[in-house]
C-alpha cells in the first residue's frame, strides 16, 4: 500500500488477514476496489494482493487470517475454500460408504477389493470390513458385499473374486 501521494516506493505491506490491490492506501484497506479483509474459506499472509482460497484438505474458519485454521477432521474430506472442519456438502463432505478420510483429507479413499464399509464417516482404513464369508467384493470403495458365492464354491471371508 502506498499512503500519501507521490511515494517512489511502497509504504509497507499489507498486514497480516488483510490483501491490498491497486490503488490501497492503507494496510487494511475499508474500499473494496483497493482491498479488504480475507473472508472465510480463504487467508492472506502479510503483503497479499489477493485472498488465497483455502487449501484442499484445510480449512479457514473465520475471517481476517493469515494462515488456514487446521486440517479437516477424520472421517470428512476438505475441499478448496472449506470454511468447517466438518463440512456437509460445501467445501467437502462426510466420508461416505465403502470409504473412509484421514485426518487432512482433501478427497475420499475407497476401502480396497476384498473389503466393504456400510457406514459414514470412517477415518482410517481400518474402519474396512473384511468381506463377508459366503460373499465376493470384487471392487474397490463398496457399501456393501458385491454379491453371493455361487453356489458349490467356497469363499472364506475377503473373498474378491
Amino acid at each position: 500500500y502506498c499512503q500519501g501521494q507521490g511515494n517512489p516506493h511502497p509504504t509497507d505491506l499489507c498486514h497480516q488477514g488483510w490483501y491490498c490491490s491497486g490503488g490501497a492506501i492503507e494496510p487494511e484497506p475499508a474500499d473494496p476496489a483497493t482491498g479488504g479483509q480475507c473472508q472465510p474459506g480463504e487467508y492472506c499472509p502479510q503483503g497479499s494482493s489477493l485472498p488465497t482460497p483455502c487449501t484442499a484438505g484445510w480449512y479457514c474458519g473465520t475471517a481476517g487470517l493469515s494462515t488456514p485454521t487446521g486440517e479437516c477432521h477424520a472421517g470428512y474430506y476438505c475441499t478448496v475454500g472449506s470454511t468447517t472442519a466438518t463440512p456437509s456438502g460445501v467445501g467437502g463432505d462426510e466420508c461416505s460408504p465403502g470409504h473412509y478420510c484421514v485426518e487432512g483429507s482433501s478427497s475420499e479413499q475407497p476401502c480396497p477389493p476384498g473389503f466393504y464399509l456400510p457406514s459414514t464417516r470412517a477415518e482410517n482404513s481400518s474402519y474396512c470390513l473384511d468381506c463377508t464369508a459366503g460373499s465376493y467384493c470384487n471392487s474397490s470403495g463398496l457399501a456393501a458385499p458385491t454379491g453371493d458365492c455361487t453356489e458349490g464354491y467356497s469363499c472364506p471371508g475377503g473373498q474378491t473374486i
